[in-house]
């Protein structure tokens, strides 16, 4: 485990290395561009609709529909580009 070259990790991941558990590294977060974010919220629209075809309680439903409203309201005000 000490004997790890740094020519072996990859250029595209940055970070400090920490021996207490293990080698840690992290890679820059991305910006998400509008298709990513349309295809995002999508997928959350799709799962909160599942959601609320089951029975659960009505708070839980309540929660849900006001999430989806948000993800729905925000879907239609993207940009078109």
């Amino acid at each position: 485990m000490n004997n790890i070259n740094i020519s072996q990790v990859p250029s595209m991941w940055e970070g400090t290395a920490t021996y207490e558990n293990d080698l840690f590294y992290f890679q820059p977060k991305q910006e998400m561009t509008v298709q990513d974010i349309r295809f995002f919220l999508n997928r959350k629209c799709k799962a909160l609709r599942a959601k609320l075809e089951t029975n659960l309680t009505p708070g839980y439903q309540s929660r849900w529909q006001n999430q989806l409203d948000l993800y729905e309201s925000i879907l239609k005000h993207l940009p078109l580009q």
